[in-house]
């Protein structure tokens, strides 16, 4: 990945939204995602409409059940598929797909909840708590590189990890996203123990100040010896 590219979305990101102290689902990092989503992890939740984007999939026991925008993307994962994965590690990732002629290219995630049942289809466990919404104003477009990684916090994780145990569960979202623009949004899951998808730290402000004043007495050195 380009680290500037990465420096720049970390910037985008920081100014976006600040995190609550406290909160069911946040943000953690920029991954790569290669070869995932579509590819070789299955597509949890994918969602497709102009303007506000909501929809949920879920389990009864038998079949994936779909609401709102969802599309026939969205499926249900068995924890066992993710192994090996605790609620700590588990990382769902948020690919946007918005076409490059919409204007400004901007989406909101306005929430995003995680859902564990059993293999009988009964709801076991909600992520709840505040969620503090993001604005991505530049987009990974489908089969990009990189996408957002959101995680359980200590507490939420804490609570969900006891139904980690049996990897018949499964996982289902549901999602909310305002300024669509009809593309294809798309949530999948993955452990951060995954040697194939390791995780890529967002710098703090500081460090991008840092970074910043470096670039910045780079370019003054080269501008003295030229």
């Amino acid at each position: 990945m380009n680290v500037l590219k990465s420096a720049a979305c970390a910037a985008l990101l920081a100014c976006s939204a600040a995190l609550p102290a406290q909160a069911a689902l946040i943000y953690d990092s920029i991954v790569p995602v290669s070869g995932t989503g579509h590819g070789a992890t299955p597509t949890i939740l994918a969602v497709q409409n102009n303007g506000t984007e909501t929809g949920s999939v879920s389990w009864n026991g038998a079949t994936d059940i779909r609401t709102g925008h969802a599309t026939n993307q969205s499926h249900t994962a068995a924890i066992s598929s993710l192994a090996p994965v605790t609620a700590a590690d588990l990382r769902v990732i948020f690919t946007p797909n918005e076409p490059q002629s919409a204007a400004g290219r901007s989406i909101t995630l306005t929430n995003l909840v995680l859902s564990i049942y059993s293999a009988a289809g009964n709801l076991l466990w909600n992520s709840t708590g505040a969620f503090a919404q993001q604005t991505f104003s530049e987009h990974t477009q489908e089969g990009s590189a990189f996408g957002y990684a959101y995680k359980l916090d200590a507490a939420q994780a804490l609570a969900a990890q006891p139904f980690f145990a049996n990897g018949s569960n499964r996982i289902g979202l549901s999602a909310s996203l305002s300024n669509a623009a009809s593309g294809a949004e798309a949530f999948f899951a993955l452990s951060l123990t995954s040697p194939t998808v390791p995780p890529v730290p967002v710098p703090a402000p500081a460090g991008l100040a840092l970074l910043g004043a470096g670039l910045l007495g780079l370019g003054l050195v080269r501008r003295k010896t030229a």
